[in-house]
């Protein structure tokens, strides 16, 4: 099962230098002018009628009524599919929902649909909102900020919004530098039936996204004013992938593979206009995640880590264990 079931994406926004996002091979383009309605169309999200129903067990014994659950449907292609088993406490929401809470977004700023799609046969849905202007550190290294509107048909994810910024010089998806305590990074998503409880809440998400991007600016310029020599790198990888004594032949060398991909993508063309900076560290190992390292090869997952942040996690660890070595 792919990764990516329906898309659609404006591909002029998806494809950066040399490298294109996991997920614009699946997808097709969305003009600028489309609405969101459009959009959802094209991506084939639209009439779904995401619903529950009575979830029934078939046992060798006879078939069981399950009070405490029930079945999530969904209908594609005029079919009824099912998606996922839930608790009684759990209430659909419907792509148009979705897609008319990203609508209020659009209205309240500058932004405009770049994707929408939907992740692991339904479970998933988000739409991906794009900035009209990239963003330049030190001159040169630009930066493309989105941001995605996303919920679950699962019942294991609420409707979120949550920025998502992508360096064009190497399309890694930036993640773990944003280190202010106490500070979401995500917004949660309130059901509200008003026009008005819409609104506030979209300038509330927009809101988060500026602050984000604030505190992104200032430690991006702070991690470029910190100087990083090869020697200073090394503590990096060590942190990073070290080699220990209880580590067996087969785990020996995997971790040495890592230290040289780390090595190769520390001097390559993605990091020459931020060489020798703590900024250049932290991508060194971004796009160590993001394009090296474990399920990175196969296009479907890096779409889902891409689109829904699954390896946020691991990004989060090794570039804090990064900046600890390299002293920023």
């Amino acid at each position: 099962m792919p990764a990516i079931d329906t898309l659609a994406s404006d591909t002029d926004l998806m494809h950066h230098g040399k490298r294109t996002l996991g997920f614009e091979h699946l997808g097709f383009k969305v003009t600028e002018d489309m609405t969101v309605q459009q959009a959802l169309e094209a991506a084939h999200l639209t009439d779904w009628n995401v619903r529950t129903e009575p979830l029934t067990a078939m046992t060798s014994d006879g078939v069981f009524h399950l009070d405490r659950h029930q079945i999530i449907m969904r209908t594609f292609d005029g079919q009824p599919r099912p998606i996922a088993p839930t608790g009684k406490q759990y209430t659909p929401v419907q792509n148009e929902e979705l897609a008319a809470f990203a609508a209020t977004i659009l209205d309240e700023s500058d932004l405009r649909v770049a994707a929408c799609g939907s992740v692991d046969d339904g479970r998933r849905v988000f739409l991906l909102l794009k900035s009209p202007d990239d963003v330049t550190y030190g001159g040169t290294d630009k930066v493309a900020p989105y941001l995605t509107v996303a919920t679950g048909h699962d019942g294991t994810m609420s409707t979120i919004v949550k920025p998502l910024w992508i360096r064009l010089f190497c399309t890694n998806q930036i993640g773990g530098i944003l280190r202010t305590k106490g500070v979401a990074h995500s917004y949660s998503v309130r059901h509200t039936s008003t026009i008005q409880g819409k609104v506030a809440q979209a300038r509330e998400a927009l809101g988060l996204q500026h602050n984000l991007q604030d505190e992104l600016d200032a430690e991006i310029e702070r991690l470029l004013s910190v100087k990083v020599t090869d020697q200073t790198f090394e503590k990096a990888v060590d942190a990073v992938a070290p080699i220990t004594d209880d580590l067996k032949p087969a785990g020996r060398t995997r971790r040495e593979k890592v230290r040289d991909d780390l090595w190769t993508l520390w001097n390559a063309d993605t990091q020459k206009p931020i060489a020798g900076t703590a900024w250049a560290a932290v991508n060194t190992v971004g796009e160590y995640v993001d394009w090296f390292g474990p399920g990175a090869g196969d296009a479907d997952k890096r779409a889902r880590a891409q689109v829904l942040g699954s390896r946020e996690a691991q990004k989060v660890t090794l570039v804090h264990k990064t900046l600890a070595a390299v002293g920023a």
